[in-house]
C-alpha cells in the first residue's frame, strides 16, 4: 500500500527537551488524522517539521513517495503541501476576497471556496471587521486555494465557541473529500466524530494511534488525559 505522508523517526530537541521524540506514523489519501495532547506535547513542533518550518535532528519525512526532508517549506507548498497557524495570519485591511485572490495559486473558484467555508456574502468585508470564527475560515479557505494535496491545520478550534466549532467541524469535512488533512488540537472530545485516525502525543512520543473509539478507550490515553488508572 502506498500512503501520500510518511513521517519516519522524527526527532526535535530545544536545548534538552525532546519535543519530538522519534515519531513515526503514516496517512493515506483522503484520510483525515488528528494529532492530539496535552500542552506542550509537541503537536505544532511536528507539524512545523512536516511544513518545512523546523529541520529535524533525525528522521525522514516521505511525500508522495519523495523525501522531502531537505526541502525549504516554499518547496514543500510547491509539492502540495498547505497549513494554517493557532494565531490567524491575514491579512487585516484588505477584504476577504482580496485575501483570496492573493492566495489562489491553485486556479481555485473563489466564489465556490467562500461559499465552502461560509464566507459568501462577506467577501466584501476588511478582514478587521470580520468574527473571529470568519477570520479562523478565511485563513483555511486561503491554504486551500493553494490546490493542496495536503492540508495542515493547527488548533482550527482554538477560541471558538461549541456552537462555531460544530459549523467548522462539518466545513473541515468537506474539505476532507477532496484532501489529505492533518489536523492538530487540544481537546480529545472536539475530534471524535471528525477524525478518521487519532494519534496521541505526549512529552513528544506517540503513546497511541488508531481510531478514535480506540484511542478513547486506551489506558495510557485515559491517564495522561483524565488521570484515571
Amino acid at each position: 500500500m502506498s500512503f501520500l505522508l510518511e513521517c519516519i523517526g522524527l526527532s526535535k530537541h530545544f536545548g534538552d527537551i525532546p519535543a519530538v521524540d522519534d515519531v513515526t506514523f503514516k496517512m493515506q489519501e483522503k484520510e483525515l488524522k488528528c494529532v492530539i495532547g496535552p500542552n506542550g506535547a509537541g503537536k505544532t513542533t511536528l507539524l512545523n517539521l512536516i511544513a518545512g518550518l523546523l529541520k529535524p535532528e533525525a528522521g525522514r519525512i516521505i511525500f508522495k513517495g519523495r523525501d522531502i526532508t531537505g526541502l525549504s517549506a516554499y518547496r514543500r507548498a510547491q509539492l502540495g503541501i498547505a497549513r494554517t497557524f493557532q494565531l490567524t495570519t491575514v491579512f487585516q485591511k484588505m477584504n476577504a476576497y482580496e485575501n483570496l485572490l492573493i492566495a489562489n495559486s491553485g486556479g481555485a473558484n473563489i466564489l465556490e471556496l467562500a461559499k465552502t467555508m461560509g464566507l459568501d456574502g462577506k467577501l466584501d468585508r476588511k478582514v478587521s471587521h470580520l468574527s473571529y470564527v470568519d477570520k479562523k475560515r478565511l485563513e483555511i479557505a486561503m491554504a486551500v486555494a493553494l490546490n493542496p494535496t495536503l492540508l495542515l491545520l493547527d488548533e482550527p478550534f482554538s477560541g471558538l465557541s461549541e456552537d462555531e466549532i460544530r459549523e467548522l467541524t462539518v466545513q473541515i469535512k468537506d474539505l476532507a473529500e477532496k484532501m489529505t488533512v492533518l489536523m492538530i488540537e487540544h481537546k480529545i472530545s472536539k475530534v471524535c466524530d471528525l477524525a478518521h485516525r487519532i494519534t496521541v502525543l505526549n512529552d513528544g512520543k506517540i503513546i497511541c494511534d488508531g481510531k478514535p473509539d480506540d484511542v478513547l478507550n486506551d489506558p495510557t490515553v485515559r491517564k495522561v488525559y483524565w488521570k484515571y488508572e
